[in-house]
């Protein structure tokens, strides 16, 4: 996934950004407010890590205009060594997907990190069939439709393309979905990626003149929405 670490502090900026690229995750640091806020006017994160204590404005209102105006969907975990119920339990009220104190363990972070992942990325239920528009999906069987015609797709199409109509309007990165459909241990290439998302477009007709905007946000992924 690709990660935002905001933090004033060197020091447990670098600590947290070695942990996640560890794992796998491409991993962007910013020690200041404003630098986060220019690059999520242009950008986007599949989460970001938020300190509460920051020079220029607390990590509260940080998290509050993100959900009024920067970002509203994206996940936040919010980070500090404030450990009492109170604080926890404004920072949830606030937004924040998830509160990690410091110092933080190794696993405890990476199990919240994929804990958040999984609430806000939805997989879909093995046997619960998706429905948008005229596409049909049927997860038990694989088996897909656009109105009555009968669709063939490749197991891996079919992920895809379940992933992408149950995210409607969510910016799915290119490396989550990577990690999600062909594992983060597999040596597959973003091109591979592009080439699925192109033969799902093609075969489940996801077009503007089908209500579907299959977009391609550059350097970060794609979003499927649903047009008039």
């Amino acid at each position: 996934m690709k990660l935002a670490i905001v933090d004033d502090s060197k020091d447990h900026a670098d600590f947290a950004r070695d942990i996640l690229q560890h794992a796998g995750h491409a991993v962007e640091s910013f020690q200041s407010i404003s630098d986060f806020q220019r690059r999520i006017r242009r950008d986007t994160f599949d989460l970001v890590m938020l300190d509460w204590t920051m020079p220029e404005m607390s990590g509260l209102d940080v998290l509050r205009w993100l959900r009024e105006t920067g970002a509203p969907g994206m996940p936040v975990i919010m980070v500090s060594s404030r450990a009492d119920t109170d604080d926890i339990a404004q920072a949830l009220e606030a937004g924040a997907d998830d509160y990690v104190t410091k110092p933080f363990d190794r696993a405890i972070l990476l199990a919240r990190l994929r804990a958040v992942a999984r609430r806000t990325f939805e997989k879909p239920k093995t046997d619960a069939p998706i429905e948008v528009k005229a596409i049909r999906l049927k997860p038990g069987s694989g088996q897909a439709w656009v109105g009555d015609e009968e669709v063939s797709l490749t197991a891996k199409e079919f992920e895809l393309a379940a992933m992408l109509l149950t995210n409607l309007a969510r910016p799915l990165s290119r490396g989550y979905l990577l990690e999600m459909i062909w594992g983060k241990h597999q040596d597959v290439v973003t091109r591979t990626l592009d080439a699925h998302v192109s033969k799902v477009r093609t075969k489940l007709r996801m077009r503007p003149q089908d209500g579907f905007a299959l977009t391609t946000i550059y350097g970060y992924g794609y979003r499927l929405e649903l047009i008039d």
